[in-house]
Parts: structure tokens; C-alpha cells; sequence
């Protein structure tokens, strides 16, 4: 059975990944900021704090269990890249959610996370799972 070494940045991957795949969360928290959230927080967790450096792969073992996983975040990954090659960095996040590009974002990214659950059903001891889910207030 796979096991990962940091399971903590995991969920942080995983919550991101929520956010991503979700329009209504980003419309209540990213729109009209009924909470503390925003596109550049979920942009920061995917590039900047994951460990996806030399890429998505690169993590297998250490915050993902499978190649699989990877790619998916990887797809996401590259159409945020595509995202920004074409407009840039400067639109607000309603800006980006209002390109025709962004339904794919949120597929890709519902897609990721849902593989990412699949995993932590296959791969965490049911205790372990639920309690790093409580703590990140990720749905079971």
C-alpha cells in the first residue's frame, strides 16, 4: 500500500483543489467575499507551497500516492498556465471566472479531487482520513 510522507500539505492540495472545482465557493468567497478566500490563495497553494517544482510527479510519495493524481493536477496546472499566457496575471478573480477557459479549469480541477478522495478512501486508515479532513473541513 502507497504511503505519503507529508500528509498535512496533501490536504492543503486537496482543499485547494475544492475551491477550484467549485463555482459557487468562488462566487460567495472570490466574488463577493462572504469569506476568506481568493484565486491568487489557490494559485500559491498549486505553485508556490505544493513541491510541484520539477512537476506534479515529483511529488508522488511525499504528498500524492499515485502518477495518476499527478497528472491530474498537472492538467490543472497547465490550463492556469494557458490561463495566464492569454491574459495575464492582472484580471480580478472574476475576471478569469468570467473566460470562456475557466469551465475547463473547474472540470479539471473537480476531477483531481475527486481522484485525490479516491485515493484517501484506497490508501489513509479510515481514522487518519477522517481526522485530517475534519481539520481541513473537507467533506467526506
Amino acid at each position: 500500500m502507497p504511503n505519503i510522507r507529508f500528509p498535512d500539505m496533501r490536504m492543503n492540495v486537496l482543499g485547494n483543489l475544492e475551491a477550484l472545482a467549485d463555482r459557487e465557493h468562488q462566487e460567495r468567497c472570490w466574488v463577493r467575499h462572504e469569506a476568506y478566500d481568493c484565486f491568487d490563495e489557490v494559485i500559491h497553494a498549486l505553485f508556490d507551497d505544493s513541491s510541484f517544482e520539477d512537476g506534479p510527479r515529483s511529488a508522488v510519495g511525499a504528498l500524492l500516492f499515485e502518477e495518476g493524481e499527478a497528472d491530474r493536477i498537472k492538467t490543472v496546472m497547465d490550463l492556469i498556465d494557458a490561463l495566464f499566457a492569454k491574459y495575464g496575471k492582472k484580471l480580478s478573480d472574476k475576471g478569469y471566472m468570467a473566460t470562456p477557459e475557466w469551465p475547463a479549469i473547474i472540470a479539471a480541477a473537480k476531477q483531481a479531487f475527486e481522484a485525490m478522495k479516491q485515493n484517501d478512501l484506497r490508501f489513509m486508515a479510515p481514522g487518519e482520513r477522517q481526522e485530517l479532513y475534519d481539520r481541513y473541513k473537507i467533506p467526506s
